[in-house]
């Protein structure tokens, strides 16, 4: 039957419940293997996954195939389970001198499990001139690539344009997991829009005719730049390959 929307398929109808009646839409995306290969010699890549004490062992885990991954990842969460509860133990004994790495602290959760790699290069943030002549906007983008080849690719070009010599020969390029930068992006979005809903309540909430008259509970609040914290500059740039198969399928 299965639970294309988090709800079982009624059995006399055969129908199944839309969101708006409490069906929940479930998506599962599976990250590609050359990506992942990538992300292994990355800044960051402990955000997807990558566990191994060395980068290498985990680029050639991506080289076999898939069954091999999946019960390599299986045996990670295994291990890592055993290793939290010897944590749990250390801790309460108060055990001093344990230096850990904040970003394996933050997020040992991903131990045994891969995540969605985008790909980010510091230098790599750019004006949007549209944007710049239609709404005044002088605020650089933050591309994040769904391909590590694309990024090399826009950074060899960016590279031969520049007349800035001191650019260096490769980009410096961190990883992060997408479904962390999507939910990140969703909570800072809430948070700006709570605080500045506060705020236009605190000055009006207390007068009813001029609350009623500016409609205060219908108004869609907008972030602002005082508020801001850059997460609405990032823009997604798909991978090129999945560009030009669509292309191809639309030809069909």
């Amino acid at each position: 039957k299965g639970l294309l929307t988090g709800q079982p398929i009624d059995e006399y109808s055969g129908k199944i419940k839309s969101p708006d009646e409490g069906g929940v839409l479930r998506y599962k995306i599976v990250p590609p293997k050359c990506e992942l290969f990538y992300a292994a010699r990355c800044v960051g890549r402990e955000r997807v996954g990558l566990w191994s004490p060395n980068p290498e062992d985990d680029a050639k885990l991506m080289l076999s195939s898939v069954p091999v991954i999946g019960g390599t990842l299986a045996m990670m969460r295994k291990t890592a389970i055993e290793k939290r509860k010897r944590e749990k133990k250390r801790v309460a004994k108060d055990d001093e001198g344990i230096v850990v790495d904040p970003i394996r602290e933050q997020y040992k959760h991903m131990e045994g499990f891969v995540g969605i790699p985008v790909f980010h290069c510091p230098e790599m943030k750019k004006y949007n001139k549209i944007k710049g002549i239609l709404r005044n906007e002088r605020e650089k983008q933050t591309p994040l690539y769904f391909s590590y080849e694309d990024l090399v690719k826009s950074w060899d070009s960016l590279k031969k344009k520049s007349k800035d010599e001191s650019m260096p020969e490769k980009p410096t390029i961190e990883v992060f997991n997408m479904m962390d930068v999507v939910t990140s992006m969703d909570r800072d979005e809430w948070r700006v829009t709570r605080n500045m809903k506060l705020k236009r309540d605190a000055l009006l909430g207390k007068i009813p005719v001029l609350n009623k008259i500016t409609g205060t509970d219908r108004v869609i609040y907008k972030g602002s730049g005082d508020l801001s914290s850059g997460l609405e500059n990032i823009v997604f740039v798909p991978n090129s390959k999945n560009t030009k198969f669509k292309q191809c399928i639309s030809k069909v």
